[in-house]
């Protein structure tokens, strides 16, 4: 990452054992953190028969997981006055959480719920394509996305990813179910396919303790008992993630 000189940001990078990378920068003078992380699972890992796929998966990332469902976790955000957005490119998911620095562990608790255990309500499912669809039948009217779409067509081969916009086709879309979703996340939303960014008041042990965990956390429950010092298995954790 690169800084401007007598710039603040001077980012420390960690590469656990599992793949995953955390650049993390502290800032003590900022009661704040933003944790973000930039996961390699965007449309560009769509194959053919699966247009769309990458934006439906990340953005139903918030309706709803195993342990905490969606107005729970809209609720909880609220309560903590933190920021949570999930955005889908060519290249990648970007999941970002802001909060204060006091709750920054229970804000990576919830990152990994979101990435690991979502559940895909049919229901929310069913709405969200519903969105897609007359998004799409929106698009036909609007002429830069006509005209860019036109572009993409010309400038890239019909197998290329970029030749089609990230919102997918009315066909795929209509066509995509749970199972398609699921199998999506478990094939791409893997730490070795994660960066993970840590920018505010919380110290390097910390953020890398709490990276180690929840890239580990896959066959735990969520606790929201996350220790702001790390307990003996977290600090195990961070070691044997570190190699």
């Amino acid at each position: 990452m690169a800084t401007a000189a007598g710039s603040a940001l001077r980012p420390q990078r960690t590469e656990l054992n599992n793949g995953l990378v955390l650049l993390h920068n502290r800032a003590a003078a900022n009661p704040s953190v933003v944790v973000r992380a930039l996961i390699r699972a965007g449309s560009s890992r769509e194959g053919a028969s699966e247009h769309g796929i990458a934006g439906l998966t990340g953005r139903m990332l918030r309706q709803g997981t195993e342990n905490i469902g969606k107005a729970a976790l809209a609720e909880e955000l609220d309560g903590m006055g933190a920021g949570l957005s999930v955005d889908v490119g060519y290249a990648l998911v970007v999941i970002s959480i802001k909060c204060l620095s006091g709750d920054f562990n229970r804000a990576m608790e919830i990152m990994s719920e979101l990435v690991r255990r979502p559940t895909f309500p049919a229901d929310e499912l069913e709405r969200l394509k519903g969105q897609v669809l007359t998004d799409l039948k929106e698009m036909d009217d609007n002429t830069r996305v006509v005209s860019e779409r036109t572009w993409r067509g010309l400038a890239y081969p019909a197998s290329h990813p970029y030749h089609r916009l990230t919102v997918g086709d009315a066909a795929s879309v209509e066509a995509a179910t749970r199972d398609n979703l699921t199998s999506f996340l478990k094939s791409w939303y893997g730490a070795n396919q994660t960066t993970l960014m840590v920018v505010g008041d919380v110290a390097a042990d910390e953020a890398t303790a709490a990276a180690a965990w929840a890239a580990s956390a896959r066959r735990f429950a969520m606790s929201r008992g996350w220790p702001t010092t790390p307990t003996r298995s977290c600090r195990a954790a961070m070691v044997a993630a570190r190699g």
